[in-house]
């Protein structure tokens, strides 16, 4: 059965093209060069032109942080006075709600991609089936012809003299027992 995989092509921040086998830890970025050849991320720090950014450790996303809601100017302006902890607790508790919203994502996506992936394996063995029922058929079909009355008589012409006399011979009986009984 194939398996179908989904990849998310995206832009970084400095205008790097690059692929994502999948947005959630463990996934692969692959760097896109000029030419469209791929290339896997060396390890570091990849910021997307949305804001959120991954860390990649031994070719594979370690750490994914979300993008922000806050544009930096009014992050500055809205800061909290020093020594203040207002908004430090909400901002953490929407990290985690983007995090876990991310992860739902990704087990949505793996969800259809398991049934797109079924479907596909359905279809060929459908289409497997169907074209072993057409090979079936035909075969059935050229013995059928081959054993039909008309091609028997038509090859061989003794059994078509036989009936023939066979008729005649039951005509003969019907008008000899319609001729007596008169």
């Amino acid at each position: 059965m194939k398996k179908l995989k989904f990849e998310l092509l995206t832009t970084l921040q400095d205008g790097t093209a690059v692929s994502l086998d999948d947005f959630s830890v463990g996934g692969v970025i692959s760097i896109i060069d000029a030419d469209g050849n791929k290339s896997v991320a060396p390890d570091g720090e990849y910021t997307f032109e949305d804001g959120s950014t991954a860390t990649v450790t031994d070719g594979a996303i370690s750490a994914i942080t979300p993008a922000t809601e806050d544009k930096p100017e009014e992050m500055a302006t809205d800061a909290p006075a020093s020594g203040s902890t207002s908004g430090t607790t909400e901002d953490t508790a929407a990290d985690a709600e983007d995090a876990t919203a991310d992860e739902d994502l990704a087990g949505q996506m793996q969800t259809l991609t398991d049934a797109v992936n079924s479907m596909i394996g359905k279809l060929e063995s459908f289409f497997e089936f169907k074209k072993a029922y057409e090979s079936d058929k035909k075969a059935i079909e050229e013995k059928f012809n081959a054993l039909s009355a008309k091609s028997i008589l038509d090859k061989t012409p003794n059994i078509k003299v036989a009936l023939s006399h066979a008729e005649r011979a039951m005509e003969n009986i019907r008008a000899f027992n319609e001729a007596k009984k008169k």
